[in-house]
């Protein structure tokens, strides 16, 4: 009996080592098993995240170059726009509305950015400069005069010369209408 009784416990023993080793295996594998898991979930979540990152980075872009399309024919209608109403203000003898309206035109001309614009608006605002020197009419205003001197300093490029030039006209209205 007392051999039975450690045979028996030597057996169960054993069964509990074994029992331990298998659950402590069985978990480790479980762990490895998990970590891969999360490695090949967290690997396609960084590559779905990227994908989607980029497809709405180029998707913002088109977003970003129809806007400038837009906006780019809001100028425009704006420019032509100030142009007849420039023209009608000649046309009625105004040549003080008819600078107003050419240096608004100018601002519009320097958001669009192209030089042949800009040239265009410079030689409508040198036209409207001579007329307002010329004519009799209502004095020009500081209000006009500080716009006037304000836009022609944000030419650049090509047309910077030309606007110091229409720069060094403006103590000529200043004087003529004092």
């Amino acid at each position: 009996m007392v051999l039975l009784d450690k045979e028996t416990n030597e057996l169960k023993e054993q069964l509990r080592v074994d029992m331990v080793k298998k659950i402590s295996d069985a978990s480790a594998s479980l762990d490895k098993d998990l970590k891969t898991a999360e490695e090949r979930v967290s690997k396609s979540f960084e590559t779905l995240l990227e994908s989607n990152y980029n497809k709405t980075r180029a998707q913002l872009s088109q977003l970003t170059k129809k806007q400038e399309g837009i906006l780019e024919k809001i100028y425009e209608i704006e420019l032509a726009k100030t142009i007849n109403e420039r023209q009608e203000a000649i046309d009625k003898r105004m040549y003080r509305n008819a600078l107003q309206d050419s240096v608004s035109a100018l601002e519009i001309a320097l958001k669009l950015s192209f030089e042949y614009r800009v040239g265009e608006v410079l030689d409508l605002v040198t036209e409207d400069i001579n007329n307002a020197l010329t004519s009799k009419e209502i004095p020009i205003d500081n209000y006009l005069i500080g716009q006037l001197v304000g836009v022609l300093d944000k030419v650049q490029g090509d047309h910077a010369h030309a606007a110091a030039g229409l720069k060094s006209k403006v103590p000529a209205l200043i004087s003529q209408h004092a």
